[in-house]
């Protein structure tokens, strides 16, 4: 039984002695025993309709949206000296995630993996999601909320989270590419990072930003099909211009390539060394895969 405020009151008067000879005395609490009587009352309908406006209010639980048939990867043409890959015909399943479905801002923070080996074993490439790409204009508005190294890191989280990828994976990567978080003396390194170059000796294929995408998988370069340019993520071509200008558009083609390259690979090594070097093998790209296991540990990348 609920009971009251007023109710305990009102047991406490009922327990006290009373003279019921004593005339208007007895008149006055007969008279004050009906006034609490009325005020119970009344409270536990205030009460009553309190409880059922919240449950009126309460969320339902929201519908998923339907997941789609797996979608072949389209970009099968004779490889240059280094291009994304064509998928095996075993490559392993992954989610079509619809483009209004993308997931929240917000990645969950949870234990994270200290080294590539445990991160390898835990991780299932079932659980890559690919959406497109944002547009320039998503891109910029999500730019305009990075204020510091903090709001960068949060955007690194999110790009992975959108994607399927380890946050602390994105993270190394982005530290191990271009140096992007830097250390406590330099926390606006990412800003410099964005405008990084690598692989000069290449042209207008050098490598660019803070996840060091080649050229030529940007303005719908002869590599595009196997990046921004994929069903995959989109199919939306993704100019020098907004990616040289945007934190978002970087993470964003940096992660959906590291994705496809996990999905066609079949594992986070794979992905990785294939990513760096244009081969699946892991033993191609040793010295990076152990820049990664560091940067897993990087104590100022993983925890800010």
């Amino acid at each position: 039984m609920l009971l009251s405020p007023i109710s305990a009151t009102r047991q406490v008067t009922q327990l006290s002695p009373l003279d019921e000879t004593a005339g208007p005395r007895s008149e006055r609490i007969e008279t004050l025993e009906f006034a609490m009587q009325m005020l119970e009352q009344l409270f536990q309908q205030v009460l009553l309709s309190f409880i059922l406006d919240r449950l009126d209010d309460s969320p339902s639980a929201a519908p998923r949206p339907s997941e789609a048939p797996p979608v072949t990867p389209a970009f099968a043409a004779p490889p240059p000296a280094w291009a994304p890959p064509a998928a095996p015909p075993d490559a392993p399943a992954y989610t079509q995630t619809p483009a209004d479905a993308a997931p929240p801002v917000d990645a969950p923070r949870g234990a994270r993996a200290t080294s590539l080996d445990a991160l390898d074993r835990s991780f299932d490439p079932g659980d890559l999601t690919f959406v497109p790409i944002r547009s320039p204009e998503e891109a910029r508005r999500r730019d305009a909320q990075i204020h510091d190294e903090h709001d960068f890191a949060a955007a690194v989280d999110e790009a992975a989270a959108r994607y399927g990828i380890p946050p602390e994976l994105l993270r190394a990567q982005v530290q191990t590419e271009s140096w992007g978080f830097g250390n406590s003396s330099n926390p606006d390194q990412y800003l410099e990072a964005m405008r990084h170059r690598g692989d000069l000796d290449r042209g207008d294929n050098a490598s660019r930003g803070l996840l060091q995408i080649s050229g030529n998988f940007l303005d719908g370069g002869e590599w595009s099909a196997g990046g921004p340019n994929n069903p995959r993520v989109g199919g939306r071509s993704v100019s020098r211009e907004d990616y040289d200008n945007s934190i978002t558009l970087q993470l964003d083609v940096g992660a959906a390539n590291l994705a496809q390259r996990i999905a066609d690979g079949g594992g986070l090594r794979e992905g990785l060394a294939y990513y760096f070097s244009g081969s699946f093998d892991p033993s191609r790209a040793t010295g990076y895969l152990e820049k990664i296991d560091a940067g897993l540990r990087d104590e100022y990348a993983q925890g800010l």
